[in-house]
């Protein structure tokens, strides 16, 4: 770049910045000369006609977007607009003066502007943003709405979580200034809201904004409150967590249609567990450490976890009564009626009908050996000691065994039907009991199914009402 070319650029930026000037509003110009330099107006003074009158900053809140919620750490974030007002009686005008001119944005520098501050933040940043430029009329109204993002501090109710509603409160006031020197108070009594963004997981329900007054050091403060109303919207919770939890439970009721002699059934109640705590293990990871209540979704994943770890014991008992041990098979009356007829009616079961095949037989062997007994002594009464006669042609005599030797026979042959006889009723005895401990096993089965469903159902009964 040659240097003739050098001057001529330098030369036409001159010209452009100074026509800018130049040709810029005489009016404004005029007028901000006479307000700020002519008049020696002074920024650091407060504007009152008199020290001991207070001045009027009216307040008020817009809401651009809920940008976060921090259950853990228990804060909120917010983007947000801050309308400040206020009346400096030493810049007022006369719009005929200044070619009907009403209003000038003019640098924030220039005046006098309170010091407000957010007394609940949570990032050490007390101080609201005041903004580059503001709004001046001509009857002395300072408007200035700077853009701002406050993370306060929101103690949260997490007792119904994820059907919970929280109130989290902006607190502002004047920093260094009393109600005798400025009152401060809100222009609205609900907080504007400039954008329609909503959270996905945050719906507003109402807003507040009160004015009130506090006492320190023996003086009165000004203190405004901006309370948002937040509800959560539980829907993810819902998917990805309550729900898989009651398709589990659902899962451990089912534990108990499962046949005691299948392998399975203590294995599947025990994955069961397993994936019900990694839950638990998830839902404490976002909840903040506090002792204050329980959550919702926590009691409800701890019954779940008691509720499978109930059914788990349940089936360990009717695994033990399903295997009894031979040693140990002997059932008491009472319990024979409780679980044999009277709970399987209320179960809609068939009761277990006592099966005395085996005591029907021993019985008629033992009324039938008598007469065979007898049978064999009326036929051998007939019989001669040592033969008889036949009734054939030939008369002749048949040789028989002595009476008594016919008798020891029929005797050793009645004790060894009596031996094969009991064994076969112990035999027969003993897997009848065993088949009653099974049955008495069902029985149980289908008890803890009634009883665990009855429990489920009342338990998410009552936790859907908590949630109303």
């Amino acid at each position: 770049m040659s240097l003739n070319t050098m001057i001529t650029a330098t030369f036409v930026l001159v010209f452009v910045i100074w026509a800018g000037v130049a040709f810029g509003s005489p009016e404004e110009s005029l007028l901000v000369q006479n307000l700020f330099t002519d008049a020696q107006y002074d920024k650091y003074i407060r504007p009152a006609p008199r020290f001991d009158v207070a001045i009027y900053v009216n307040f008020s809140l817009g809401l651009n977007v809920l940008l976060d919620v921090d259950e853990k750490s228990q804060t909120i974030t917010l983007s947000c607009h801050t309308d400040q007002e206020w009346i400096d009686m030493r810049l007022l005008w006369n719009p005929a003066n200044y070619s009907g001119l009403t209003e000038v944005v003019v640098p924030a520098d220039w005046f006098w502007r309170p010091t407000i501050i957010l007394s609940n933040a949570a990032d050490g940043d007390y101080y609201v943003p005041r903004g580059r430029e503001i709004l001046l009329d001509y009857t002395g109204r300072i408007k200035n709405n700077p853009p701002a993002i406050f993370k306060i501090a929101c103690k949260m109710d997490l007792e119904k979580f994820p059907f919970d509603v929280q109130r989290c409160t902006l607190k502002f006031s004047v920093w260094q200034y009393a109600t005798d020197k400025i009152l401060f108070s809100p222009s609205q009594d609900t907080v504007a809201m400039w954008s329609n963004t909503q959270s996905s997981e945050w719906y507003i329900d109402e807003t507040s904004v009160i004015g009130s007054l506090y006492d320190h050091n023996n003086k009165s403060w000004g203190k405004i409150s901006a309370t948002f109303t937040l509800r959560r919207m539980p829907l993810y919770y819902l998917i990805n967590i309550v729900l898989p939890c009651v398709v589990m439970a659902l899962l451990t009721v089912l534990l108990f249609l499962l046949p005691s002699d299948c392998g399975e059934k203590m294995s599947f109640g025990v994955s069961i567990l397993i994936s019900i705590s990694v839950f638990t293990l998830l839902v404490a990871d976002i909840m903040p450490a506090t002792s204050d209540s329980v959550p919702l979704i926590m009691r409800f994943l701890i019954f779940d976890l008691v509720f499978v770890a109930g059914s788990i014991v349940a089936s360990v008992f009717v695994l033990r009564v399903h295997h009894r041990s031979k040693g140990n098979l002997s059932i008491k009356p009472w319990m024979r009626k409780l679980f044999m007829v009277c709970l399987p009616y209320c179960l809609f079961m068939e009761p277990k009908t006592k099966l005395s095949k085996v005591r029907n037989c021993q019985a008629e062997i033992k009324k039938s050996l008598p007469n065979m007994e007898e049978e064999g002594k009326h036929q051998t009464s007939q019989l001669s000691v040592f033969g008889y006669e036949s009734s054939e042609p030939g008369n002749k005599k048949v040789q028989l065994p002595p009476y008594d030797a016919y008798v020891d026979q029929l005797r050793e042959m009645r004790n060894e039907m009596n031996r094969q006889n009991e064994k076969d009723q112990r035999h027969d005895k003993e897997k009848e009991m065993e088949d009653d401990w099974k049955y008495m096993a069902t029985v149980m089965d289908r008890l803890f199914l009634v009883i665990g469903l009855l429990a489920y159902i009342m338990a998410l009964i009552l936790m859907y009402n908590e949630t109303q």
